[in-house]
């Protein structure tokens, strides 16, 4: 059952490094708690810690175990490496 402490996820790629997979709301109102969200998202953007859609939209539409479809931004693993 889920209990609502799912945060994301993670994933191996190809070369061996972790992507984060974070949950919409979780990174808003956790991840940039005390920060506006947009900005850290256009600072993200700036240093391409998140992965842009090829529709140019941030968060993609994923199905998760737990909880179906939800939508996640995809960060880069350099951004936890800092």
């Amino acid at each position: 059952n889920y209990d609502g402490r799912f945060f994301g996820f993670r994933k191996i790629n190809g070369q061996g490094d972790v992507e984060w997979y974070v949950l919409n709301g979780v990174f808003r109102q956790e991840v940039c708690r005390k920060f506006d969200y947009r900005l850290v998202m256009k600072v993200l953007k700036q240093h391409k810690l998140i992965k842009i859609k090829s529709d140019q939209k941030s968060s993609a539409s994923i199905k998760c175990p737990h909880i179906g479809f939800a939508r996640f931004y995809h960060i880069d693993s350099r951004l936890m490496n800092m």
